[in-house]
């Protein structure tokens, strides 16, 4: 890929495909008797805004009317962005049940929105938000996600 249009175009597709892949299967999750919610609820709902969002990605980039911007992409601190950014999603998943969702979620993006360049202010307040949203979400809509430290 030379150019960030044709790395956006193969990036949005592939997203796209992701998010599919994930509602099909979500849609094979079976019904719980005495749920507000189907366990299929959540995870349907971000297959479709994954694929959405690819799709959308795909067409801003075919639309895109302005100069092409040339990228070298991946060099080795892509790689090395890569890399850590899959370690930190393999730990992140290891210890959500000991932790919880919302203070796992807090910590994996507290660390990784410094990580991949933005100020350390700026991942420390989307961690908060993004803990408590989950929280929010667990809490009112009555869903069945580990609490860890939170539900003790």
């Amino acid at each position: 890929m030379r150019t960030l249009r044709s790395a956006d175009i193969v990036s949005g597709i592939f997203i796209c495909l992701l998010g599919i892949a994930v509602a099909l299967a979500a849609m094979s999750i079976p019904a719980l008797m005495g749920e507000r919610l189907p366990a299929k609820a959540l995870p349907l709902l971000c297959g479709v805004l994954t694929a959405v969002g690819g799709l959308l990605l795909v067409v801003r980039a075919i639309t895109y009317k302005g100069e092409e911007i040339p990228v070298e992409w991946p060099d080795m601190e892509g790689w090395r962005h890569i890399g850590v950014t899959m370690v930190a999603l393999v730990i992140y998943v290891a210890v959500i049940e000991l932790l919880g969702l919302p203070v796992a979620s807090m910590i994996f993006v507290a660390v990784l929105v410094p990580y991949l360049g933005m100020s350390v202010l700026a991942g420390i307040l989307t961690g908060i938000g993004t803990a408590v949203s989950i929280y929010l979400m667990i809490h009112y809509l009555s869903l069945s996600f580990p609490l860890g430290v939170l539900g003790a």
